[in-house]
């Protein structure tokens, strides 16, 4: 019984020394978000590489001879590597037993080519970054049906300032002007409530979540007394506005 508890703990301690080495802390996450899809890496990566770099330059003067000229920063790239396990191997440190690693291969290539932007957010870092995906290669190696894989990601900077408000759709911050732009819905003759309140919903440019967000508004006319022709609902992403009241979205 003895050699038995012995050869327990040995193996205890050798699956947890895997789990370690592969980055098995279930507190951090790797989550890459883009084209309307998701991926929580199922093995967390061992360690991860985030490359800063700085556009200065050099200029010869005659009287000093080379001097450093400080640049703007230039964009940031984030290297890790991992495996996607096969469902089968049932590993205890994945976090997904049910999903294929080409599934994974897929919707990582599909956001690649998405001509969009991508964000990596690594829990518990300072990391949530709108990235692109510049490297993915993938391999199998030992017959396992394991897929190993590694990425290369580059910041992907925004010309304008980004605001507070999340696009439903990509999950990624908006653009200030995107979330700021305002549009305008004006009643006319015949029109209801539900019809304005419709009509609003298309302006905002998503299909989340549309249904509910018609009711609210429609209650909020009705409550505010309904509509009459001219009556003008104006609308940005995050809320509809009439004569002044808001009205949240």
């Amino acid at each position: 019984m003895a050699s038995f508890s012995s050869f327990l703990s040995k193996a205890i301690s050798t699956i947890s020394g895997i789990a370690n080495a592969l980055g098995g802390n279930a507190e951090c996450m790797f989550v890459l978000t883009g084209n309307g899809d998701s991926v929580q890496f199922p093995v967390t990566p061992g360690s991860y590489e985030v490359e800063t770099s700085g556009n200065n330059g050099t200029v010869n003067i005659n009287a000093l001879g080379t001097i450093n000229m400080i640049g703007k920063r230039g964009l940031s790239t984030i290297k890790f590597q991992s495996f996607f396990p096969n469902p089968d191997n049932q590993y205890a440190f994945s976090k997904d037993w049910g999903t294929g690693p080409y599934d994974y291969v897929d919707r990582i290539i599909s956001m690649k080519n998405s001509g969009q932007p991508t964000r990596l957010v690594i829990s518990g870092t300072n990391i949530s970054t709108p990235v692109t995906i510049e490297e993915f290669a993938y391999s199998e190696k030992d017959g396992s049906g394991d897929v190993y894989f590694s990425i290369g990601l580059r910041e992907y900077r925004y010309i304008l300032q980004e605001s507070n408000l999340i696009n439903a759709t990509t999950g990624l911050k908006e653009r200030t002007t995107e979330g700021m732009q305002e549009k305008s819905v004006t009643a006319v003759s015949g029109m209801d409530a539900m019809e304005m309140a419709a009509k609003s919903v298309q302006k905002i440019g998503n299909a989340v979540n549309q249904g509910v967000r018609k009711y609210n508004i429609y209650k909020a006319l009705i409550k505010s007394g309904g509509v009459s022709p001219g009556t003008v609902l104006r609308i940005t992403a995050s809320e509809i506005s009439r004569d002044g009241k808001v009205f949240k979205v």
